[in-house]
């Protein structure tokens, strides 16, 4: 088999014994470089994966490969806004997978992480965001909850020296309000 499907069968929870940093940095370059094509990411569940992954990290506090899994979402978000205009029918199904880290994404926002954590999260939930509104084709709908109020109130507070990430959770408040 090709380099890429290897490498996607070990990118799996199911798999731990090939699931390490190299592997997630190989997939991140991968997608970085749009290597995937959307039916790959479709077919090797590069989507789903990426958000048990994230969630696992989140739950057993693995702070040092969440870098590396926002990146990789950063990068599926941005590939996945480039396309959503010109072909949304053809990439719906990728558009609802990526919104299943929209939870993630919030609960990053929390100051007990890293600020650099804080500052990736801030970005991939403002791309999520970016891509449901462009999004025509919803299959659900994603919004703020009064959860959520802490997570985006914590990272306004404590981002004072990171004004790119106020200016995010402003973005993100607003639009709980709208």
């Amino acid at each position: 088999p090709p380099l890429k499907q290897i490498l996607a069968s070990f990118y799996d929870l199911t798999r731990p014994n090939r699931l390490n940093r190299h592997t997630l940095n190989l997939v991140r370059i991968l997608i970085s470089k749009r290597a995937f094509t959307m039916n790959e990411l479709r077919d090797f569940k590069i989507l789903p994966n990426t958000n048990a992954i994230i969630y696992s990290m989140l739950e057993n506090q693995q702070e040092q490969s969440l870098e590396i899994m926002l990146d990789v979402l950063h990068d599926l978000l941005s590939h996945l806004n480039d396309l959503v205009i010109p072909s949304e029918d053809a990439i719906v199904h990728h558009v609802d997978e990526i919104f299943n880290n929209f939870e993630p994404c919030i609960h990053l926002l929390n100051i007990q992480f890293d600020i650099s954590l804080v500052e990736k999260a801030s970005q991939c939930l403002i791309q999520i965001l970016q891509l449901f509104a462009q999004s025509k084709l919803k299959r659900r709908d994603i919004f703020f909850t009064e959860a959520h109020f802490p997570y985006l109130l914590s990272a306004l507070k404590h981002s004072s020296h990171r004004p790119l990430i106020q200016k995010r959770m402003l973005k993100c408040v607003y639009w709980a309000l709208i």
